[in-house]
């Protein structure tokens, strides 16, 4: 293993000046003649480096040489055809050569070593002390530089660095290769040639950089804060169109740097470069957003300068006792400036990189007392230090705001301001961004525990940390929850922007951090096991109660009815909504039958008034898309006599009608996560007997639908799958039997002859049929008898229709549709 990561180390290397020689040879000769030159100078030196660090060998160089040379090139076969293929099958990499020699270059690694090591290197390899007294001829290379004594220390040096260089080629290839194959990098969508640029943000900074660039500083040219665009123009002279290329892979390799430097200190050095793998390089959701241009990668580059600086301050557990070194004013000025830069990036940021700052300062202070000598006066020279640092990145914020607006907060406070932070809801936000975001806001599947579910454990570690941690460790998790608290009550911050719209990124400098809390837990929890079984029983009796209450909290919602009356204000376009709600608390109103996109829901201009005095979208109310229709919810609740609502004029109207819910939401205890299905999170529509519930594009049934069902067509729906439900609450309690009326086709034809159907009410099933291919496809129907006693006493009915014949028109070789298609129901109605 140690020879190995040698040799890759000295690939490492090679691959540098294989990079080099390649992008100097680029201009004359072309990417695919300029390949051949860069091989030749990279084999030479990789193969001084291999015969004097990684093999050691003692044999005669010319004739070692020519056998390297041959085995080398058959691993640089498979290097060139990886390389060439890539360039000609992706446009992209045609445009990134180093890309693709980073994917040539891994291809003929395994090759590469197990050749040198069986083929070329098979004689034997040399001791250290060989190396020292071997004769001038096979050092005078290395030996005319720096001379024979240092070779020893190169030696050295080479054991120490093989393992880094591994770490920083592994992260390299990671990145540049995922950027170029990224589908939003400029120029890789045909259909979307600006990629990221059409993006607001990423358009502002392009923006922003090119306006920098020609020292243009007109205030339309710039939004977000200086500090990112000021970086990227220094590059717009070599990389135009990706003047943040370099900036964000330096800032990913710094913060890996960092992370696997802190987290070496508590546990195994694999387990950290296992928890950076799963949790940000091998988990494409985090990975990509450092290689989108966002403001939070410097960020949380910068967040990494001042866990260094702490980490410096930090104990050395191979030296027990011994006290630290206080860092120097220079030392100090250079972190603290790292810090305060963050103001004039993400000036939120700011206050959580404050923290860290505070952690830094309050242990010198610690050191400096602790040194048994007078600490006044050399503290006060470092904090002297320490503060202009860290006011240069607010002189910086606020001297361009005023240079380009006239005002020192500029547009990106106002604006930000604008959209609200309601401290209020920080309990509401917490539940809705990690454990359910469907309750409120209908977006399924949205909380950050459903993508990664080791989160959980991984908050209690956060807590556990703070409780029990070293003050490196508990600076940290503060600093975390401060981010929480300053982002979660945020207007903006949503769980349907939260994975459309990318804002995760805002917490992607957490997730290495979040999954190292959790194994210091889970090693707490061994240690204990290990000490006492009575002690270990009651720690993890609290950690296993305090992980299922946090997986059972959840966001209730209940319901009343309003009646709804549509008007037209003659001085206006478009008809308006209106409601009485007779001065009662409301958070949210659901609109059955008005219907339209995403995108004209969500972002449509929508207007809205209570009592007569407006209200501003974003800031107090969001529309939302949901299966019935829309969802009004009110950033902070609504107590209102009347209420006018005006949607969007692209949304569209049910031939059914409109009808009107209003609710209010509070917390409670369910299923824990894993076994809690989101569909009964959906409120339960009432229902009037007699009432017919139209599956079709234009009807209601989305409002009882709950899952199995396929998207409304003109006819109606398909149940899909095995199981389709459906879900409602009589307008009143009934003791006597009901009558079930479905209107309903079964998917059968010559291919498929029947199909078997059971419907059950409550657990209970009603009736058992089998409808089978006949000659025409028209709708059936079916009458079903409902006991009295299936019922229930709250009039909560939940229809189950159970299809164990389903079968996909695709593997039946119908037609290419390949959902499992069960029933085709076109109306429902319960009658007496």
């Amino acid at each position: 293993m140690r020879s190995f990561l040698s040799f890759a180390s000295v690939g490492t290397l090679g691959f540098l000046v294989d990079a080099g020689v390649l992008f100097g040879l680029l201009p004359y000769f072309g990417p695919y003649l300029a390949r051949f030159g860069s091989f030749l100078v990279a084999i030479l030196v990789t193969w001084r480096l291999n015969r004097l660090f990684t093999f050691k060998s003692r044999q005669d160089g010319w004739a070692e040489f020519k056998r390297y040379f041959v085995s080398q090139s058959v691993g640089a076969g498979l290097n060139y055809a990886v390389y060439a293929l890539a360039i000609f099958t992706f446009e992209s990499m045609a445009r990134w050569p180093l890309a693709a020699l980073g994917l040539g270059s891994v291809a003929g690694l395994a090759v590469n070593f197990v050749m040198a090591k069986r083929y070329v290197f098979k004689g034997g390899s040399m001791s250290e002390r060989e190396i020292n007294t071997q004769p001038m001829s096979f050092l005078e290379p290395l030996v005319l530089f720096v001379g024979q004594e240092n070779v020893i220390r190169l030696v050295s040096w080479q054991k120490s660095i093989c393992k880094p260089c591994v770490a920083v080629l592994m992260v390299t290839i990671a990145y540049f290769v995922g950027y170029v194959s990224h589908r939003y990098v400029p120029g890789n969508d045909s259909q979307y040639p600006l990629g990221w640029w059409g993006w607001f943000d990423q358009g502002k900074y392009l923006l922003a950089v090119n306006s920098i660039a020609q020292l243009d500083f007109s205030p339309e040219k710039y939004f977000y804060p200086p500090l990112y665009p000021m970086l990227g123009s220094l590059f717009v002279p070599w990389l135009d169109k990706h003047p943040f290329l370099l900036i964000n892979f330096v800032c990913l390799l710094w913060f890996c740097a960092v992370f696997i430097w802190l987290a070496s200190r508590y546990i195994p050095r694999w387990g950290a470069v296992a928890l950076l793998l799963v949790s940000v390089l091998a988990n494409y959701r985090i990975f990509e957003h450092f290689l989108i241009p966002w403001t939070s990668t410097l960020c949380t580059a910068l967040l990494s300068v001042g866990i260094y600086g702490m980490l410096k301050l930090r104990d050395n557990p191979s030296r027990p006792g011994a006290l630290v070194p206080v860092p120097s004013v220079m030392a100090s000025f250079g972190i603290s400036l790292a810090i305060g830069l963050i103001a004039a990036l993400r000036p939120a940021d700011a206050v959580v990189g404050g923290v860290l700052w505070l952690g830094y300062i309050g242990r010198i202070i610690q050191l400096l007392r602790a040194s048994g000598t007078a600490w006044l006066a050399p503290f006060s020279r470092i904090f002297a230090g320490s503060a202009v640092g860290i006011l240069i990145g607010p002189a910086l914020f606020i001297g361009f705001n005023y240079l380009v607006f006239g005002s020192i907060l500029g547009s990106y406070i106002q604006v930000n301001a604008a959209n609200g932070f309601f401290p209020a809801d920080l309990a509401e936000k917490f539940v809705s961004l990690f454990l359910d975001g469907y309750s409120l806001y209908l977006e399924p599947k949205s909380g950050l525990i459903d993508h990664y579910p080791w989160l959980a454990l991984s908050l209690i570690g956060l807590v556990f940390v703070i409780l029990c941690g070293d003050w490196v460790l508990r600076t940290i998790a503060l600093a975390m929850c401060v981010q929480f608290v300053l982002y979660l009550p945020y207007g903006d911050l949503l769980p349907n922007g939260l994975w459309r719209y990318f804002n995760i990124h805002y917490f992607k400098w957490m997730f290495p951090y979040l999954a190292l809390f959790a194994w210091l837990l889970v090693a707490f929890l061994v240690r204990q096991w290990n000490v006492s079984k009575k002690s270990f029983a009651t720690q993890f009796g609290i950690v296993s109660v305090s992980l299922v209450l946090l997986l059972s909290f959840r966001t209730q919602v209940d319901f009343r009815p309003v009646n709804l009356s549509v008007n037209s204000a003659p001085d206006t376009e478009g008809q308006a909504l209106s409601w009485e709600l007779g001065n009662t608390v409301t958070d949210l109103i659901d609109i059955t039958g008005l219907q339209g996109g995403f995108t004209d829901v969500y972002f449509g201009e929508h207007e809205l008034w209570a009592d007569g005095h407006e209200l501003r979208r974003v800031r107090d109310f969001r529309v939302l898309p949901a299966p019935w229709g829309v969802r009004v919810l009110f950033n902070r609740p609504l107590t209102a006599q009347s209420v006018k609502f005006r949607p969007d004029v692209r949304l569209s109207r049910a031939a059914s009608g409109l009808r009107a819910d209003v609710g209010i939401y509070g917390f409670g205890l369910g299923v824990p996560k894993p076994f809690w299905n989101e569909q009964d999170a959906l409120p339960i529509p009432i229902y009037k007997l007699g009432q017919i519930v139209d599956f079709s594009a234009q009807g209601n049934s989305p409002l009882y639908s709950r899952e199995g069902w396929s998207n409304p067509e003109p006819w109606g729906r398909w149940t899909v799958g095995r199981k389709a439900r459906l879900r409602l609450r009589l307008d009143s309690p009934q003791t006597k039997p009901l009558l079930l009326r479905l209107n309903m086709n079964a998917f059968v034809n010559e291919k498929h002859s029947e199909q078997r159907v059971d419907i059950a009410l409550n657990g209970n099933v009603l009736r058992h049929l089998v409808l089978h291919a006949g000659h025409d496809d028209k709708p059936q129907e079916a009458v079903v008898e409902i006991p009295a006693s299936v019922l229930g006493d709250k009039g909560q009915l939940d229809f189950l229709f159970a299809t164990p014949d389903s079968m996909s028109p695709k593997k039946l070789g119908i037609s290419g549709d390949s959902r499992t298609l069960g029933v085709g129901v076109v109306s429902f109605q319960l009658t007496e």
